[in-house]
C-alpha cells in the first residue's frame, strides 16, 4: 500500500438533516447479515455488490473480489453497497483499498448507508444514490466509542483517537467542506435516532456526486 493510503483517514461542520419514510428494503437473505460480494460484467464495466455487514469478513471478501478483477478488462470498476451497518476499523480499511484501485461506488436502490457504509461510500471517485427503483437513503448513527473506554449511555461518544482517524480519512477522500459536515454530524450523532440526508443535501454538499 502507497504512503497516501496510511494516511486515509477525516474532519468538521454542519448540515441540515432530515429523516424520510422507510423506503422498500432489497429482500434479505439466508445468511442476512453475513457479507457476500457479487460480481456481474457488463459492456466492460465490472461491478461489485456487497450485501451484508462492513466487517472483517466483508474485508477478506473484498480483498479476494478485488484480486479476481485483476484478471478482468474494466473500463469501470464499481461497488455496489447494500450494507447499512459496520465497523468504522473495516469500513476505513475497504476504503481505501477502493480509493487505491480508483473505484466508484453505489447505495443500492432501496437500502439505507448509514455510518460505516458512508465511510465506504466516500471512497468512490464518483460516487451515485440509486434511486431505481426506490430511493437509496445516506445518513448517520451512532458511532460505537473506543471499545476499552465504551459506556453505555447514548450520548454521542467519539473518543479522540476515533476522531483523528475520521477526520483524516474524510479528508483524503472528500473535498474539506464535505469532510468537514460529516464528521461534524458524526461527531453529534446519538443512539435515538439514525439522522438522514434529502437527496438534495447529499449532492449539495458534495458527498454524492450523482442521484440516479
Amino acid at each position: 500500500m502507497n504512503t497516501p493510503s496510511l494516511r486515509l483517514l477525516a474532519l468538521c461542520a454542519a448540515v441540515w438533516l432530515a429523516g424520510c419514510s422507510t423506503p422498500p428494503k432489497p429482500s434479505a437473505t439466508a445468511d442476512a447479515g453475513v457479507a457476500r460480494i457479487e460480481l456481474e460484467r457488463r459492456a466492460g464495466q465490472c461491478e461489485l455488490t456487497l450485501t451484508g455487514d462492513i466487517d472483517q469478513n466483508a474485508v477478506q471478501r473484498l480483498s479476494q473480489s478485488l484480486s479476481r478483477l485483476e484478471q478482468q478488462s474494466c473500463t469501470e470498476r464499481w461497488l455496489v453497497l447494500n450494507a447499512p451497518h459496520g465497523q468504522i476499523g473495516a469500513a476505513v480499511t475497504m476504503g481505501a483499498m477502493l480509493r487505491n484501485r480508483n473505484f466508484n461506488t453505489r447505495v443500492a436502490p432501496g437500502s439505507d448507508c448509514l455510518t460505516s457504509c458512508v465511510l465506504v461510500f466516500a471512497a468512490g471517485r464518483e460516487r451515485v444514490l440509486g434511486v431505481h427503483p426506490s430511493l437509496a437513503r445516506i445518513g448517520i448513527s451512532r458511532v460505537p466509542g473506543d471499545a476499552e473506554i465504551s459506556t453505555p449511555r447514548c450520548e454521542p461518544e467519539i473518543g479522540r483517537a476515533q476522531a483523528l482517524t475520521l477526520t483524516r480519512y474524510l479528508r483524503a477522500m472528500l473535498p474539506p467542506p464535505t469532510a468537514e459536515a460529516v464528521f461534524h454530524v458524526m461527531a453529534q450523532a446519538d443512539c435515538k435516532a439514525n439522522l438522514f440526508w434529502r437527496p438534495a443535501e447529499v449532492t449539495g454538499m458534495g458527498l454524492a456526486t450523482a442521484v440516479r
